[in-house]
């Protein structure tokens, strides 16, 4: 089991910034806000799910409800040191889309176009009670909240149109883009991955949509713009799932099957798409597509927490054992690497690019506050934990002290500028502050894989929805 250090955040009104000898990776990064984390209210209660990064900005995804009103779709920029953007959205459903009664930001991105797509769902006059899946565009070429007419035509677009998100709750769980710098496309192509689920009884579907960069349905993507995530004998899909490019477009999807066996198990299942939405039947364990996890085991479950792809399709997942258990798996060229099993349960993982690995989640002794810790991969994804991170053992905790008592929730993790940026949720006696937090690297690289700008390297986080 590794060990961890842990570092208490002071952030009362006038914070003092925290001083570390060294320059040891890990620890918090006090050139980000002065003591290596920002928070904001924004007038109500923020949840966040996402984290979208430029190669200026990092903006935070997800929910704000503010007084008396409905949760709505929120993000919020910062720039490197911390400052606040002036681009973000803290308004309610009806203000931002006509008619919507509320709506959930899931998933953030930073299109080729330079401006931010937040996926997610809404709910409209009339049908309340049904999620919309919706993928909206805000304009960052300058102040406020404002979606971008080039897309859609207004800005955002729901897709209600198939029988599998009609009475069905469908919800935009994550977003990439393919570039034409792939080789893969000739335009650029946004792929959302959506959930549809009938009802409570009902097994959650998996879908892959196709999006032109002015938001109409790209048909050709599988022929109509859609394809099922699933192949024969996989059974039935779970809802938590998160997805990931590799640096020639193909398109990784990590969720979680019930064996088709019967034998009362979840396994873990990574796919592999085409550009064009074919399965790639050269990938995978299965002969269509798929390398299936822990189908050794009949007893033991595995959830998905998160996937990363390395330039030539090396990934990297977690996968949640049990309550306090997740293990780390590589896979490269049909070899899954030696898993590496740790005490923790898991947010979001993502690869640092230089043979480099990073995870967030809860605290492994189930402390208050979360954890980070850092593994390196070797040429044939032997998985070590990275000693140089963290000081002892490969790992940190973190705890924010907003004041009285309060917890933090991690949800996403990127690689910014070189560095480790946690975005997550902050609950105190106050409300619920959204959270950002950077940490101190040698490990830091000038070419703009870390940035978003070539899609060489990339992080997904899954999402766990009620049943």
């Amino acid at each position: 089991m590794r060990r961890s250090l842990c570092l208490a955040l002071l952030l009362a009104a006038t914070p003092s910034s925290p001083t570390f000898a060294g320059n040891n990776d890990g620890q918090l990064d006090n050139t980000f806000g002065g003591s290596g984390s920002v928070t904001w209210y924004d007038g109500g209660a923020v949840t966040v799910a996402d984290l979208a990064t430029s190669s200026t900005g990092a903006y935070a995804v997800g929910t704000i409800t503010l007084v008396g009103e409905e949760p709505a779709l929120h993000f919020k920029g910062f720039n490197h040191g911390g400052g606040e953007l002036d681009q973000g959205c803290a308004q309610t459903s009806g203000t931002l889309i006509n008619f919507a009664t509320e709506s959930n930001g899931l998933a953030g991105l930073i299109d080729s176009s330079g401006n931010i797509l937040v996926g997610g769902w809404a709910a409209f006059l009339g049908t309340e009670t049904t999620h919309r899946a919706l993928v909206s565009r805000f304009d960052l070429s300058g102040p406020g909240c404002v979606l971008d007419d080039s897309f859609s035509g207004n800005g955002w677009a729901i897709f209600d149109d198939e029988t599998f998100c009609d009475t069905e709750d469908c919800d935009v769980l994550d977003l990439v883009e393919i570039r034409p710098a792939t080789g893969a496309v000739l335009a650029p192509r946004i792929i959302a991955l959506v959930r549809s689920k009938l009802n409570l009884l009902a097994a959650p579907r998996l879908f892959l949509l196709a999006l032109t960069g002015s938001g109409a349905i790209d048909t050709g993507f599988d022929g109509n713009g859609w394809t099922e995530v699933t192949e024969p004998g996989i059974g039935e899909i779970y809802s938590r799932a998160s997805l990931a490019l590799d640096a020639v477009g193909r398109i990784y999807v990590f969720g979680a099957r019930w064996d088709p066996a019967g034998t009362d198990d979840v396994d873990t299942v990574l796919f592999r798409f085409l550009p064009n939405g074919a399965h790639d039947v050269s990938f995978g364990n299965t002969g269509n597509g798929a390398q299936l996890y822990g189908a050794g085991s009949d007893t033991e479950d595995a959830l998905p927490r998160g996937v990363a792809i390395d330039a030539d399709g090396f990934s990297v997942s977690v996968s949640q054992k049990d309550a306090i258990e997740s293990v780390i798996v590589t896979y490269r060229s049909e070899t899954e690497g030696g898993g590496v099993p740790f005490n923790q349960v898991v947010a979001a993982v993502a690869t640092q690019g230089n043979g480099r690995a990073v995870e967030v989640g809860e605290h492994s002794d189930g402390a208050d506050g979360f954890e980070l810790g850092r593994y390196t991969i070797g040429p044939q994804g032997e998985l070590q934990t990275d000693e140089s991170f963290g000081g002892l053992g490969g790992a940190h905790n973190y705890d924010l002290d907003l004041g009285g008592s309060n917890s933090e929730t991690a949800a996403a993790v990127a690689i910014w500028n070189g560095r480790a940026l946690v975005a997550g949720t902050a609950t105190a006696t106050i409300g619920t502050a959204g959270f950002l937090l950077r940490t101190r690297n040698a490990y830091i690289f000038a070419d703009g894989f870390e940035q978003g700008t070539v899609a060489y390297w990339s992080s997904a986080a899954g999402l766990d929805f009620p049943d």
